[in-house]
């Protein structure tokens, strides 16, 4: 099976972003919209996106105005039991994975996941990368930040990440 190659396994890890990218404020749903509008501008067939946050943040809502506005006209659904789903934009695909119910990274690859982390013809979107912790590893790629700053605010930073150490 063809895996990532794990560097400096024994080194804290930690990510250097180069590109710093504005901070958004959401205290709707709907104000999740600028952020995904801003990244879809960014974005180029073969990127990765890697999307981090408690559950209930609005990461799914976020992928779904990310689809519109790369001109999808789908309905987006949570892809927490199929692991990924896949649209098709205007300039392509759009492939957003779910990998909350992932316990271990071979299960994702088992069930086919990284034969879409090096395709170009679309955007691929993860949520919970940090169940296949390889996926850090593959540079560049476009890391967005959830946190919650109470019930209806929610503060979404957004790094262009060109290496990993």
């Amino acid at each position: 099976r063809w895996r990532f190659p794990r560097r400096n396994a024994g080194a804290p890890r930690t990510f250097k972003p180069q590109i710093l990218m504005p901070a958004f404020v959401a205290h709707t749903p709907h104000e999740l919209e600028s952020p995904a509008h801003w990244l879809a501008n960014q974005l180029m067939p073969g990127d990765l996106v890697l999307l981090y946050g408690e559950m209930g943040l609005g990461k799914t809502t976020f992928v779904a105005a990310l689809a519109k506005a790369l001109g999808s006209s789908d309905a987006i659904s949570s892809p927490t039991y199929s692991i990924l789903n896949e649209y098709l934009c205007t300039k392509g695909y759009l492939w957003h994975a779910d990998l909350y119910r992932i316990r271990q990274e071979e299960e994702a690859m088992d069930a086919g996941f990284f034969e879409y982390v090096h395709r170009t013809d679309g955007v691929l979107c993860v949520e919970w990368p940090q169940n296949a912790p390889s996926l850090a590893y593959e540079t560049p790629f476009f890391k967005v930040q959830f946190s919650k700053e109470s019930n209806q605010v929610r503060n979404i930073s957004i790094d262009r990440v060109l290496n990993y150490e």
